[in-house]
């Protein structure tokens, strides 16, 4: 992931990322230990089933939720987005008071 405004590159590790198949509506079983320095966002996803928001029309595992904590599969800009959840974005913690969109993401799921 790239901050815009720091111009960092930041990344989120999981030993044991598990989802469910169909019958449990793709489950977010498990996460394991997390590694890395852009802080535990997916973690409030656990235990969530995957759930498609009906107002933006995409996916992720918390979107019931009032605040999601992270987004993986919102859309791309090339200009910074404060509070625009249907962009791409990880979290609040340390990344400041407002939810900013980041340029880039990547993610890999390798099997065991």
């Amino acid at each position: 992931m790239f901050d815009w405004i720091a111009e960092k590159k930041y990344f989120a590790e999981y030993d044991n990322f598990t989802v469910a198949g169909k019958e449990e509506n793709y489950k977010l079983k498990s996460l394991g230990k997390y590694t890395g320095n852009a802080d535990d966002m997916m973690r409030f996803s656990e235990n969530q089933e995957f759930q498609v928001c009906s107002i933006l029309k995409r996916g992720w595992w918390d979107v019931k939720n009032a605040v999601q904590h992270c987004n993986l599969n919102g859309k791309t800009s090339s200009d910074i987005k404060e509070n625009d959840f249907e962009y791409i974005y990880w979290g609040l913690k340390d990344w400041g008071n407002t939810c900013q969109n980041v340029s880039g993401v990547k993610m890999v799921i390798f099997p065991k």
